[in-house]
């Protein structure tokens, strides 16, 4: 397996669009490339009808979009007491889901690797 170092321009971070998005209204992936589409709710909606609107369709090689699931579940999971302490009603949702899930990360480099140099573990969502 080879490491090679990876950096990121910050003056193009800091010029990259930000789009605003209240979650994922579809999600297409094949072993190559996965599509991401991102909503915001319509203002429009009530409380009995909600209106989703794509706002981004993101493209990303499928390796890349397994890499930062795997990145952000174990960033998360390792500052949780942190991430807790900032606003509980705002994050309920997210702290039971990462209760229960187990990301194998482990000896396993999780960026700078290719897709055919290193197979990415299994994510296990714990049972019980």
């Amino acid at each position: 397996m080879t490491q090679r170092k990876i950096t990121v321009n910050k003056e193009t971070l800091s010029k990259a669009p930000s789009v605003f998005a209240e979650g994922v209204a579809a999600l297409n992936y094949s072993p190559t490339i996965s599509r991401l589409s991102f909503f915001q709710i319509d203002p429009a909606s009530n409380e009995r009808e909600e209106q989703r609107n794509v706002v981004l369709t993101l493209a990303i090689p499928t390796h890349a979009l397994v890499e930062m699931c795997i990145n952000t579940l174990a960033g998360l999971k390792a500052n949780l007491e942190q991430v807790e302490s900032i606003g509980r009603n705002q994050h309920d949702q997210v702290f039971k889901l990462l209760r229960n899930v187990q990301v194998n990360i482990e000896n396993v480099p999780l960026t700078g690797v290719s897709p055919d140099e290193d197979k990415v573990p299994p994510v296990k969502k714990k049972r019980g």
